[in-house]
This record gives C-alpha cells, structure tokens and sequence, in this order.
C-alpha cells in the first residue's frame, strides 16, 4: 500500500513539473527576439548610423581573412562572384590569407597564437 501511495505521489508531482513549463508567458528567447526587433540605431564614434542594411560602414575598411583551400575543389572562394557581391554592398574590401588543407593547423596555428599582425 505504501508503495501505491509513494508511486501516485511521485507521477502526480511529475505532472505537475511537466506542466508547469506550459505557460502563455513570453520565454528569454522571445524576450531577446523582440529586443533586437526594438532596439534603436545608434550612431558610432564616426557618426555613422548602422541601420541593418548594407553598407556596413561608410568609411571602408578590409577585413582579413585566414582559411585553408578546399581539398575537393578548385574554387578560387575569394573570387566568387557571390562574395565579390557580399563584400561590394558591405561598403569593406577583403584580405585572404590561404592556407593548404593539410597544413592549416601548422601554418595558421602560430599566426593566431603569436596576436602578431592585424589577422
């Protein structure tokens, strides 16, 4: 009998703990979605207003990019019309720095550990 009440304790509490996650309230997820949503535009140190729209900056500028080619293609990715695209309405030019497949970690390894140079 004790077990009986013991095992009817224990399914009804799990109900409930089940069930109180089913709530109509507005969850951190929500909350974060529609501050995004509402945040205002503020100018930066420049006066340029980033409004989510291309260009991303008024004043240019590069950004460096360390990769590694692909060991199944022969795709030249910093010259891929898309990216040119990407880059062209960002308002920033692009610096790759390639690395082969094999040897990534060997070659990049260092550069990013060293914090020497702008990479």
């Amino acid at each position: 009998m004790k077990k009986k009440l013991v095992t009817i304790l224990l399914a009804l509490t799990m109900a409930v703990v089940s069930l109180a996650g089913c709530t109509s309230e507005k969850s951190g997820a929500n909350s974060v979605d529609e501050a995004i949503q509402n945040a205002e535009p503020k100018a930066g140190p420049d006066g340029y207003t980033y409004t989510g729209t291309a260009p991303i900056t008024t004043a240019g500028g590069t950004i460096k990019i360390l990769a590694q080619n692909s060991n199944y293609s022969f795709v030249d990715i910093g010259n891929a019309p898309i990216v040119q695209k990407v880059f062209e309405e960002a308002g920033v030019s692009s610096e790759w720095q390639l690395f082969s497949y094999d040897n990534y970690e060997t070659e990049a390894g260092p550069l990013i550990s060293s914090a020497k140079g702008d990479a």
